[in-house]
């Protein structure tokens, strides 16, 4: 999760977001501006004593905000956010599994194995080959579907 320097995420993969009934669901969600409103979205399924992993990709040109689950597609906002600029001012600390600089408030009750950040627009190729990959590295091959490109084998990175 990364936060502007006003506190608010600009953009967070989180266990739990804060759009109502997040409880123990992968979510994600964030903002184009510094003032903008919070906006994000929930899992379909909820997750709890197992390992998964989860994937957000957020497109604030095309205003489509995705959630992945397991290397699988699980929803997404089309119209997430409004259109126009989006903020080029510095962002703070980026923060894993704590709404808190140095501090225990908010923290998320998840074991966390690998993060991945990027800025570049990625293809259905590269979202498949990032799951394959982070599958394949943890172990987790066997949560993915049967239909994955990558379920029998891992791909070259």
């Amino acid at each position: 999760m990364d936060r502007s320097n006003a506190g608010s995420y600009r953009f967070g993969v989180l266990a739990g977001g804060t759009q109502s009934d997040g409880h123990n669901r992968p979510s994600a969600g964030g903002r184009r501006l510094d003032t903008d409103g919070y906006q994000g979205l929930n899992g379909t399924v909820r997750r709890h004593g197992a390992w998964s992993f989860a994937m957000a990709v957020g497109d604030y040109s095309a205003r489509r905000l995705q959630l992945f689950v397991d290397g699988s597609f699980d929803s997404s906002n089309t119209a997430w956010q409004s259109s126009g600029r989006t903020s080029n001012t510095s962002s703070t600390a980026i923060l894993i599994a704590s709404n808190a600089v140095g501090g225990t408030q908010d923290c998320g009750d998840v074991d966390i194995a690998l993060v991945i950040a990027g800025s570049s627009v990625l293809s259905e190729d590269d979202i498949d080959r990032i799951h394959g990959w982070a599958a394949w590295q943890l172990g987790l091959e066997s949560l993915l579907d049967a239909e994955h490109p990558y379920k029998a084998a891992p791909p070259t990175v």
